[in-house]
């Protein structure tokens, strides 16, 4: 078989094989270790702006994750990082930022819902994410102490 051929299934080509081919040429990087996107287009042997590398880079990121819990941040225009246990804490932080950002407009979409022709499930179900949501901001709002995260450039 040669390297760009593949077995379609369902709706889709495999990305397992492609992703192999990825671990192959970088292997198991280390905190800090920067990986091109020329050499992943390389290994898979697709364009950055297609589809497909971008499904196939999407598994093998999720694969490091899940197997070898390494996170990839990104690098703008030139590849991606391996995230060191700080920086790691800088994501952590802002993924917590904006699910709480996502909590408080779902709640604002509920609470300004009108009630007019909603089934009494559905009553229910919009009253549950209002006080769900209420309660979570309060606990956010009342917690003991606040953290600050430190720049990781040293700076505050």
């Amino acid at each position: 078989m040669k390297k760009n051929d593949a077995i379609l299934f369902g709706a889709g080509i495999p990305t397992a094989p492609d992703v192999k081919r990825i671990c192959q040429e970088v292997g198991t990087p280390a905190a800090g270790t920067f990986i091109s996107y020329a050499a992943l287009e390389k290994a898979i042997g697709c364009v950055r702006t297609s589809n497909r590398w971008k499904t196939v880079v999407q598994a093998w990121r999720l694969q490091l994750h899940r197997e070898h819990n390494l996170l990839l941040g990104a690098e703008p225009g030139k590849g991606f990082i391996v995230l060191d246990n700080s920086a790691r804490v800088h994501v952590a932080g802002a993924k917590y930022k904006n699910s709480m950002r996502g909590i408080r407009r779902s709640s604002e979409i509920a609470s300004s819902t009108a009630v007019d022709g909603l089934t009494s499930a559905e009553m229910k179900a919009r009253d549950h994410i209002v006080n769900a949501a209420a309660t979570l901001q309060l606990a956010s709002a009342t917690a003991a102490k606040r953290l600050r995260l430190p720049q990781p450039n040293g700076s505050n």
